[in-house]
């Protein structure tokens, strides 16, 4: 999926060798682009081109530096004459992993809206192109010389890539004889960006779809991990009360025995919590501590919930499942976490140690799966930092993910300090709007199994404007984050099959539309 990741569950995740090696590897190819590098890929009817241009650092500025923005374009729906295409359509990249080739074919970015969408409109009689761009220092779009050092500035943000966005619009639309009407797609931050480009550049941007995207940035977004609990609970996914009180007592029961050195050594042992040097025990540090339960010694795939899917665990029901019934009657609530971690950990020991994040963060390796690049833009944007608070009701062990544990990371990898991210945060919203977006025709699309709805627009939130025809919101009843943008499979609920076939008649809608009248 194309998540805005926790951060924390997205470090831990990180690989230092391999994402080094291809670090490394990503830079040699860099090195070699040349303006114009085409790569043909073909699979079946489909012909996929890889491609690269030529983007300023600085916008504002005619002399700045330049890098190779990767993008991808796709020629099936397009007329085979030369002659112009009636619409085209572009799916906006962002945070994590870059594109590769299936962006355009299969991929989970932008297949059950745009390019289903594309599809049903050439079997009309509509021609459409299709591009995917790469967000800036994501993926191999990485300018050379800022791969570690701490000289991201004002080039590594939404605005400038929005900036990026309009220069390949109007570069595509100079090589057209006719110009076409641009429709711009992405779940996500890929989703923010799509109904930003939209609203900043309406004159060459006609529409946007903007899937399960947080436009409303926020310091402390203690509502995700409560949506979390919501989640745990909901019987429409396999959760219930009893799966949440589960999950609930287990982490109380968890942060009472990390205040003394004899439960910290209890937890150590059940949990499988590997040796630090220098440490008796990892958990005895409080940061360490933090890591180990502030965001759930289980992971809760909320967001990226797929009812079916077949491994084990894959889901919050399969969890609920195991939780319940995978033990015996004398299990504690405690004891369920601890079984259903050790399956979710094959076994493995579990690694808790704030100290080496912090020192990997700071490296080239960080940079490769995108992990650095997106945490600089909470720390300079967005802040979306999952706490789970004393007072909050995240289903975690409370007060173990205080806000501070992020603001430190701003100040100790990018020494952006706590006064500073918060005003970065505030200046989002005054810039874009927020919840009070301007503008018009920007679709946006939330699943109801989505942490990240909590700061979206839709239309059941007291904080956010009722949506208007030509800023339409609606639910995907039972979908997790952006589900329907992936490919269309058999299995697929009905709900989110309905939630695809309102965005094509939606989109069809504008673009059937003559001129800027109305919407």
């Amino acid at each position: 999926m194309s998540p805005l990741y926790a951060v924390s569950l997205l470090l831990v995740a990180l690989n230092f060798a391999s994402a080094l090696n291809t670090a490394i590897s990503r830079l040699h190819l860099t090195d070699s682009i040349e303006k114009n590098t085409q790569t043909k890929l073909t699979r079946g009817n489909s012909s996929i081109s890889e491609l690269y241009l030529i983007q300023p650092l600085d916008h504002d500025d005619a002399d700045s530096e330049t890098y190779y923005q990767r993008y991808f374009s796709r020629t099936s729906y397009s007329p085979s004459s030369g002659a112009s295409p009636d619409y085209v359509f572009l799916c906006t990249g962002g945070e994590g992993p870059g594109f590769t080739d299936s962006v355009l074919l299969d991929s989970v970015h932008c297949t059950g809206d745009m390019i289903e969408l594309a599809s049903n409109l050439f079997s009309s009689g509509k021609d459409v192109m299709l591009y995917a761009i790469e967000h800036r220092y994501y993926g191999l779009s990485l300018p050379r010389g800022d791969m570690t050092s701490d000289n991201y500035n004002d080039y590594l943000s939404s605005n400038n890539a929005i900036l990026d966005v309009s220069t390949f619009v109007e570069l595509l639309n100079s090589e057209f004889t006719t110009k076409p009407k641009w429709v711009t797609f992405g779940g996500s931050y890929p989703g923010m960006i799509s109904a930003w480009s939209r609203l900043l550049f309406p004159e060459l941007i006609w529409a946007s779809v903007s899937n399960s995207s947080p436009v409303q940035a926020k310091l402390n977004m203690n509502e995700y991990n409560e949506y979390v609990g919501k989640v745990l609970a909901d019987i429409a996914v396999g959760g219930s009360q009893e799966c949440l009180n589960a999950v609930v007592e287990g982490h109380s029961k968890i942060g009472e025995l990390l205040a003394t050195a004899e439960g910290q050594d209890e937890l150590q042992k059940s949990f499988n919590v590997c040796p630090i040097d220098g440490l008796d025990n990892p958990l005895s540090v409080e940061r360490n501590a933090q890591l180990f339960a502030g965001d759930g010694v289980i992971y809760v795939p909320a967001q990226e919930n797929d009812p079916s899917c077949t491994s084990e665990l894959c889901n919050v029901g399969k969890i609920c499942d195991s939780l319940l019934n995978g033990g015996d009657s004398s299990e504690t609530s405690m004891d369920k976490l601890v079984r259903v971690a050790g399956l979710q950990n094959s076994g493995d020991c579990v690694t808790t140690d704030w100290g080496s994040q912090i020192s990997m963060l700071q490296t080239l390796a960080a940079t490769a799966g995108g992990t650095r690049s997106w945490l600089y833009q909470t720390c300079n944007e967005f802040g979306f930092y999952q706490t789970c608070e004393s007072e909050s009701s995240c289903p975690y062990a409370k007060g173990f993910h205080p806000l501070n544990q992020d603001l430190e990371m701003c100040q100790r990898v990018f020494n952006i300090d706590a006064d500073t991210v918060s005003s970065n945060v505030e200046s989002s919203n005054e810039f874009y709007g927020g919840w009070e977006i301007k503008g018009s025709r920007i679709l946006f699309v939330n699943g109801n199994v989505d942490p990240w709805s909590t700061l979206a627009i839709t239309d059941n939130n007291p904080e956010v404007p009722e949506p208007t025809e030509c800023l339409p919101a609606f639910w995907v009843d039972k979908a997790s984050h952006h589900f329907w943008t992936h490919e269309v499979l058999e299995t697929d609920e009905d709900e989110v099959n309905e939630g695809r076939e309102r965005v094509w008649k939606q989109v069809t809608q504008w673009l059937e539309l003559e001129d800027e009248g109305g919407c």
